[in-house]
């Protein structure tokens, strides 16, 4: 529990660094929002370990260490968690987006 403690707070120090860099204005900034969200995906996604299957840590880090001590199975597990998490939020994002162009596209007439 400590360790997803430590690796929380330092994601939200990360995503607050991030959120710096990436605040661009104009037609930027809806990529801007992109790199946050994938940041957020890759950050929060879990996976089960291989070798504790009881424990989760997150997806990125399940697939690199099992992919390198040749745990393939779990390391595809972890990579399948992470895909599925990443494409339903670019679609997510990507109807926020939607959305929010129309409104402001109407809003401008």
């Amino acid at each position: 529990m400590v360790l997803w403690i430590v690796y929380g707070l330092s994601a939200v120090v990360a995503f607050w660094l991030l959120w710096g860099f990436t605040r661009w204005s104009g037609k930027a900034r809806y990529f801007g929002g992109l790199i946050r969200v994938l940041y957020l995906v890759v950050m929060a996604t879990p996976a089960h370990l291989s070798s504790v299957p009881d424990m989760v840590a997150p997806a990125i880090v399940v697939a690199l260490f099992d992919f390198l001590q040749g745990f393939e199975d779990g390391a595809f597990d972890a990579a399948l968690n992470l895909g599925i998490a990443s494409f339903l939020a670019l679609l997510l994002y990507s109807i926020v987006s939607l959305i929010l162009f129309f409104v402001h596209f109407r809003n401008s007439d």
